[in-house]
């Protein structure tokens, strides 16, 4: 079953060609996944995907492979050890989205690796560039983010020019998923239950009413 599809269960709509997500959760959620089994839906619509990671390009082409993606992916490093500052990061996302088209996606996983050198409102302003960027391309922008002390505050400051918060969780031995809050949906906090496997992000059928 499509992620993508499967969403439309949470937001009528779906998922906005110009729409900015955070996926908030803590450690070990599978915000990651999710953002991994996105790659492979867009990739299998021949969609340009941008992915800002720490990862290396080897250890995403890896985890992308089971998944089924296609090569049509571009990866920036944001390495905090190779000391490359918002500024410059920025740059080097401003060029490749500017290759884009309506419809591609671009994602950044995760937050945490910035606030370790800067300081929680200039990540949230350099955010707010990069989300007024892909919605001026029509481009679909996912952010995951842990919730920790700075997380949260990074959140606050976010929810503000974001269109979805999608939270993820974990709940007796259950991962659930459900969306926080949605600026162009109806909105009732339902829980459903998703489970992480070779394919990736996968929904089960249950919906839990919280």
């Amino acid at each position: 079953m499509s992620l993508l599809i499967d969403l439309k269960s949470f937001i009528k709509t779906g998922l906005h060609h110009e729409g900015a997500y955070v996926i908030k959760g803590e450690p070990g959620t599978g915000k990651s996944t999710f953002c991994l089994t996105a790659i492979s839906e867009w990739s299998e619509k021949n969609k340009k995907v941008i992915l800002t990671t720490n990862l290396t390009e080897q250890e995403i082409k890896e985890k992308l492979k089971k998944y089924g993606a296609k090569n049509n992916f571009k990866i920036i490093a944001m390495n905090t050890s190779e000391n490359k500052n918002l500024t410059m990061l920025s740059h080097d996302i401003n060029e490749e989205l500017s290759k884009m088209k309506k419809g591609d996606l671009f994602v950044i996983d995760s937050i945490s690796s910035f606030l370790l050198t800067n300081e929680s409102k200039q990540v949230a302003k350099f955010l707010q560039t990069q989300v007024a960027r892909t919605r001026a391309k029509e481009v679909t922008l996912l952010i995951t983010v842990e919730e920790s002390m700075n997380e949260k505050q990074v959140i606050n400051l976010i929810t503000y020019f974001t269109d979805a918060i999608f939270e993820l969780k974990t709940n007796e031995e259950k991962r659930l998923f459900r969306v926080y809050s949605c600026k162009f949906d109806g909105n009732d906090l339902k829980w459903k239950e998703y489970q992480i496997t070779n394919k990736g992000f996968e929904f089960k059928k249950k919906i839990i009413k919280e």
